[in-house]
């Protein structure tokens, strides 16, 4: 059996998808049974950078075509026969063996968020990838449902919740909370970023830091990128490093996500890794994943994020509270976990003659 993953985005700027497929495919390298399956091979696009090594799977460039042509015409023509695993939404449409990982409905249900030319591909796309596909897996119930309102899927996808657990400190890492809120995402519509924006204006002049990490958007932040002034309460980094990101997690009084829609809700998650209080949307699949671990709020009540962000502020007892019921919350999501999970699924599809064989008893 020959089982190629494929590894288009390893080429290309890191996106949330593309860390979980990176986590996910050194996870499954760990267990991966060689002794029955054989190696995989990570098939990529012309340009990668070789900066991945896997105890059991190859990486192997092939073809001359880039992106999406990439992984519609020379993925295919050159492991026809293959089971191919698509841990990022799409796939060769025309293979006839593909395991593809959809993470979400969001392109179709928030389609304000994305071009017309990405919404036009990925509505033909995927559909046509799922009824075709060996087997689909999403992330959250939430996103199984949505697909399946939405048409992607005409039953339900499987489901693997993703891991966090890929950076995380230990308690002797720990730094005193400042007053300080983040936000830390995208400026796509559906991320609600001008919640945030809107939240610091009605902090002003109470020594209070808004901190936003990730790409600087004035439409998304409603104009607040261009006009905030260097003096007041609201701070833009732009893109930054995983370190970067863990120190604000530790340092911020709590993370706000004020999502009107995701396919996980990743970042909480990572957040609460670092004892990092959450204050969220109160959408799915949010409160599917945080549960009672986080404080919620109704994405279009600013009041509602107000008197949240002052409890967290002024309750030490809440703040902490928070802090802990989210470590135990992130400690459930595991990337070993998804590991075996999803090669319990990647069996299916090889059939029984790939399964390990059975070990002696001690």
């Amino acid at each position: 059996m020959s089982f190629v993953i494929n590894g288009r985005f390893l080429t290309r700027p890191m996106t949330g998808v593309d860390r979980v497929a990176m986590n996910l495919l050194t996870s499954l390298d760990r267990i991966w049974p060689v002794a029955s399956l054989g190696r995989f091979t990570v098939a990529v696009p012309p340009g990668y950078d070789g900066r991945l090594t896997l105890e059991h799977g190859d990486v192997e460039p092939c073809g001359r075509l880039s992106g999406a042509l990439w992984e519609q015409v020379d993925l295919p023509r050159h492991h026809r026969g293959a089971t191919i695993f698509n841990p990022c939404n799409t796939a060769p449409l025309l293979h006839t063996d593909n395991i593809v990982v959809i993470h979400d409905a969001n392109v179709l249900d928030y389609p304000d968020s994305y071009s017309a030319p990405f919404r036009a591909w990925y509505g033909f796309l995927l559909p046509r990838l799922a009824r075709r596909a060996s087997m689909v897996v999403t992330v959250s119930q939430h996103s199984a449902e949505r697909l399946m309102a939405q048409g992607i899927t005409d039953t339900p996808a499987h489901v693997v919740p993703n891991g966090c657990d890929h950076f995380r400190p230990g308690a002797a890492e720990d730094s005193p909370r400042r007053r300080m809120f983040l936000f830390a995402g995208s400026p796509a519509a559906h991320k609600n970023a001008v919640l945030f924006a809107k939240l610091a204006e009605r902090f002003a002049g109470r020594d209070v830091e808004f901190v936003v990490a990730g790409s600087r958007d004035a439409r998304a932040f409603g104009g607040a990128a261009d006009t905030a002034p260097a003096s007041g309460n609201l701070t833009f980094l732009g893109r930054i490093e995983d370190d970067a990101l863990a120190r604000l997690y530790r340092e911020a009084a709590a993370l706000v996500f004020p999502s009107y829609v995701e396919g996980f809700g990743f970042t909480p998650l990572e957040a609460q890794g670092f004892g990092c209080p959450v204050i969220s949307s109160d959408r799915a699949p949010m409160t599917e994943t945080l549960g009672d671990s986080a404080l919620f709020a109704d994405p279009d009540d600013l009041n509602a994020w107000e008197v949240a962000a002052q409890r967290i502020l002024e309750e030490p007892g809440l703040a902490a509270r928070l802090s802990e019921a989210g470590r135990r919350n992130a400690r459930r999501y595991t990337w070993a976990d998804a590991a075996d999970a999803y090669l319990g699924l990647i069996l299916q599809v090889t059939g029984p003659e790939a399964l390990p064989a059975a070990q002696p008893a001690a």
